[in-house]
């Protein structure tokens, strides 16, 4: 479900804050890593697979990044998730982001793949 630009303009100004530009204010870093955590562990076992998962972001404003494997997966490619530090938004991508077009991700993005990403993750997958 496409959010529209208002909605989206909206939420993302809420949540800037011109002093916490990568975690926002009382940010619980051990807390963070944790969901963090778990979620990549939930995927794991939801997808029957080992994901990869990248906890080393610096200077950037996401906890980390699960790919989920092509031969996990029923859309023919991998699955991005980026985990925000700000308000638990997960950006959800088939193959790196950007490789797909609107059109070309609603085609290609299986709806086996979506619902074993949304239960995990508590989120309903969306455009943004």
């Amino acid at each position: 479900m496409p959010l529209d630009d208002q909605r989206i303009w909206a939420l993302l100004r809420g949540l800037d804050d011109p002093d916490h530009m990568e975690f926002p204010r009382n940010y619980d870093h051990a807390a963070a890593r944790a969901r963090f955590d778990q979620l990549a562990a939930m995927l794991d076992q939801r997808f029957r697979c080992t994901c990869s998962v990248d906890r080393g972001a610096q200077d950037a404003s996401h906890q980390g990044t699960i790919v989920i494997p092509t031969i996990a997966t029923a859309s023919g490619d991998h699955i991005t998730i980026t985990v925000s530090d700000f308000s638990n938004l997960v950006a959800v991508t088939l193959g790196n982001p950007g490789s797909y077009n609107e059109e070309e991700e609603g085609l290609l993005f299986e709806s086996t793949d979506r619902r074993c990403i949304n239960d995990p993750c508590g989120v309903v997958l969306r455009r943004l």
